[in-house]
């Protein structure tokens, strides 16, 4: 909560009781989507459907038995790829809950950390798909392709579906509007 203390006062009160009561009142701006009621749950549908892709195509990235998902270069991006993927849904979960106007701590936690994750999550992918393409290179002969082509394939589309959350994003921007 400290991250968030600037847009909250305390208001002391005293009660029938005697005792002193503290109050947080949020004194911050407010977000809002400047969507109708259709647009936003077509916003949300796309968020929750790509979301579940990228989880699907990650995961069955990861049941490819192919030698090169062995090597540390690759392997490496791919599992921490797990954890933007993990967060993106956080963030998605918390805008599809969130009311019509959002606190800073609901755009934070919502619109802000879905965007930082997925290009989290774009960035592993793409590492792991560098590291494909050296494994590709470097081991050329040794191994069948197939597999790894497969897997190639996979992060390709992965990295697909992680920019068009982006675009997604930038088609729904999150407004700002003063409090009232």
């Amino acid at each position: 909560m400290k991250k968030y203390k600037k847009h909250y006062e305390i208001h002391s009160e005293i009660n029938k009781k005697g005792k002193i009561r503290h109050n947080l009142v949020y004194k911050g701006e407010y977000y809002r989507y400047d969507l109708d009621e259709a647009q936003l749950k077509k916003m949300k549908m796309g968020y929750l459907l790509l979301l579940t892709a990228a989880s699907v195509v990650q995961i069955g990235m990861g049941l490819i038995n192919n030698p090169g998902s062995r090597r540390f270069v690759i392997a490496l991006p791919y599992v921490v790829g797990f954890l933007p993927l993990v967060y993106a849904w956080l963030g998605a979960v918390r805008i599809m809950t969130s009311p019509g106007k959002m606190s800073y701590v609901d755009y934070d936690k919502g619109c802000l950390r879905l965007k930082r994750s997925t290009i989290g999550a774009l960035v592993c992918s793409l590492l792991t798909l560098f590291g494909e393409m050296v494994f590709w290179f470097m081991e050329r002969g040794e191994y069948s392709l197939h597999s790894e082509w497969l897997f190639l394939m996979g992060g390709l589309f992965l990295s697909l579906i992680l920019w068009g959350i982006l675009r997604l994003q930038s088609h729904f921007p999150c407004i700002s509007e003063k409090k009232i």
